[in-house]
């Protein structure tokens, strides 16, 4: 996950608000041994960030295609322990 975030946090870019609780979570590195405990222990975990945006060329006014709208987006990398059947390992004894 901490990957992810630096990725996320690269492609937001240097001035972005939202890009640096990426790249502080990424650098905490007691948080996320605390999200790795309850990530084995069976909880689901996540980064998540909030930030302003814009659709370019969906504008607003009915006359005016071109212009831009403002958006609140939600950022989120998540991770989740996949479960798997327990399976019984027969061990051949030889006499």
């Amino acid at each position: 996950m901490r990957a992810e975030g630096l990725r996320m946090a690269a492609a937001l870019g240097p001035e972005c608000g939202t890009a640096e609780v990426f790249r502080e979570w990424a650098e905490d590195s007691a948080y996320r041994r605390v999200q790795l405990a309850a990530l084995l222990a069976g909880h689901p975990v996540s980064v998540n960030a909030h930030g302003p945006d814009r659709i370019c060329g969906l504008g607003p006014v009915e006359n005016d295609a071109g212009a831009d709208t403002e958006v609140e987006v939600l950022y989120s990398i998540s991770a989740r322990p996949i479960r798997r059947p327990a399976t019984r390992r027969l061990l051949q004894h030889s006499p």
